[in-house]
């Protein structure tokens, strides 16, 4: 399909979730406390546009809002000499969660060609706060940041693959900051805020080379282990001898977290349980087990005996 979009609407609702309001314990820290109610709502927007067989364009964007409701801050307060008087309590009623942009969004352009990639992600975050005030003396300024990503990959015949890759972050070198943290409190009757940041890395480039290795089949054909359409991450170069009970290999790339070996016939068998034995076929003690694809795309199952 040359084009494809998708909309999602979402509403969490939370009670007693956790929040820092400003309390300090008797140390200083920073306390959290059960607020009643707070919510998350909003949409996320999604769309891609193949150009070209070459040349895709991909968007996405959040649009949200995320609020406590009868929020009170409290905050530190001192004389004009700095002895402490207590906490004074600020009802502030609905307010805005921290480090929660009301906006995020996203445009990728994936560009590829015999052997050749780029691909260029421009990230746009909104305002925010990192206090639950919603004061804007302790917020992060909203900041948009492009990188862009090179590669170029070479058949190799004898080992698989090796792709030359470069990282290029921040590529138009903007100023900003991601991460920061703050605090307020009132000395003589007077509010101060203090706020520290984190600031990121200006344009800089990363270099990689990644090698393909190739993987040797129990009926001698050679295939790439990395192919997650057939071996999911498994590491097959145990399994080499016909007949024989082998070491069980697990699939690292399968969020399930599969086992997988080989048959006698080169196949691939993928199982849950802790032991498989080869006589011919794929026997397991629960009852079945699941074959994966072999070289011409069928898939099957056998019963155990």
């Amino acid at each position: 399909d040359r084009f494809e979009a998708g909309v999602n609407f979402y509403y969490m609702s939370y009670k007693d979730q956790l929040v820092a309001t400003g309390e300090l314990s008797d140390t200083g820290q920073e306390l959290s406390r059960n607020i009643p109610d707070s919510y998350r709502r909003g949409i996320e927007l999604s769309a891609s546009l193949n150009i070209a067989r070459w040349f895709s364009l991909g968007a996405n964007a959040t649009l949200s809002q995320n609020r406590i409701e009868n929020y009170t801050e409290y905050v530190s307060e001192y004389d004009a000499d700095w002895n402490y008087l207590g906490e004074k309590e600020l009802y502030l009623g609905t307010s805005t969660l921290s480090y929660s942009p009301s906006v995020i969004a996203g445009v990728l352009l994936d560009f590829h060609v015999k052997g050749f990639s780029a691909l260029l992600h421009t990230q746009y975050v909104g305002k925010q706060y990192f206090t639950n005030g919603r004061n804007d003396a302790l917020s992060l300024d909203d900041y948009c940041v492009t990188n862009l990503n090179l590669g170029y990959e070479l058949a190799a015949s004898k080992i698989g693959s090796v792709r030359f890759g470069v990282q290029i972050n921040n590529l138009f070198n903007t100023e900003y900051c991601n991460n920061g943290y703050g605090y307020s409190s009132i000395v003589g009757g007077v509010r101060e805020d203090s706020a520290f940041y984190f600031p990121q890395a200006m344009f800089n480039v990363l270099a990689n080379v990644t090698v393909g290795v190739v993987a040797v089949l129990g009926d001698g054909t050679q295939t790439h282990p990395a192919d997650r359409r057939l071996y999911a991450g498994a590491a097959l170069s145990v399994a080499r001898i016909p007949g024989q009970h082998l070491p069980l290999a697990r699939g690292a790339g399968d969020a399930r977290r599969a086992r997988y070996a080989l048959l006698p016939d080169g196949a691939l068998c993928r199982f849950r349980h802790e032991r498989l034995l080869f006589s011919g076929k794929c026997l397991w003690v629960a009852g079945m087990a699941q074959r994966s694809q072999n070289r011409k795309g069928r898939r099957f199952f056998l019963s155990a005996r």
